[in-house]
């Protein structure tokens, strides 16, 4: 079975969204080098 998956990046957090239901939001942490 396949699954429609999504990820969306902006700034510093990053978004996934599965089979356009489930929806994941997580920051992203940045190093400075």
């Amino acid at each position: 079975r396949w699954h429609r998956v999504a990820i969306s990046v902006e700034k510093n957090t990053v978004t996934i969204i599965l089979d356009c239901k489930k929806k994941l939001t997580k920051p992203l942490p940045r190093s400075d080098n």
